[in-house]
């Protein structure tokens, strides 16, 4: 007598579609990073843009605050931060320019200067630290904000960064959301050029 599969016999049940997207990428060492996005109610699909080119859910929109089209500069020397970070910016409209080590940062800030630096701490040739206190010290690129976004929580670390006069120390793991809220309020504060 052959037995059928339980499932085949349960009926079909309906399964609510919940109002965030979840995305996840896999990080060289095998690890896995889940990210959240809203997704607003009474929506079936992925947003969509709305008269003026940015996404209809974006946090900028949510938050109130109106869309600034900034040049974002990321440091970080993980590439599945620099994919994240890459894919909000563009969403809320913003241009990202991404950058795999200290060195390569600080090059691309001299050569180009953004409106809004995310700068990791532990990195490859030059650190977070360092690329911080060249930039601050340029008169050049002194006026950017920088944003510390770093696994270093001790509160020496948070310290040093805000005496350094970087303006926001964020710990990953982070909310996507919450920093794209921060940087459109850091980006709204700019004088225009």
């Amino acid at each position: 007598m052959s037995r059928a599969a339980p499932h085949a016999r349960d009926p079909p049940r309906r399964v609510a579609r919940s109002r965030t997207r979840v995305a996840s990428a896999r990080r060289p060492d095998g690890s896995t990073l889940a990210v959240r996005r809203f997704r607003p109610s009474g929506r079936r699909d992925g947003p969509e843009r709305d008269s003026t080119g940015h996404y209809d859910a974006c946090c900028s929109h949510a938050s109130g605050q109106e869309p600034v089209v900034a040049r974002v500069l990321v440091v970080d020397d993980d590439q599945v931060i620099r994919g994240l970070l890459e894919v909000n910016l563009e969403m809320e409209g913003h241009d990202a320019v991404l950058a795999a080590d200290g060195r390569a940062g600080l090059e691309s800030a001299r050569a180009e200067p953004p409106d809004l630096v995310l700068l990791d701490v532990m990195m490859p040739e030059l650190s977070g630290w360092q690329v911080a206190e060249e930039l601050l010290g340029d008169p050049a690129t002194s006026s950017i904000p920088i944003v510390f976004l770093t696994a270093r929580a001790m509160e020496a670390d948070v310290r040093r960064g805000h005496e350094l006069g970087v303006e926001h120390y964020v710990t990953k793991p982070f909310d996507p959301i919450d920093l794209m809220n921060l940087v459109n309020e850091l980006l709204s504060r700019q004088e225009p050029a």
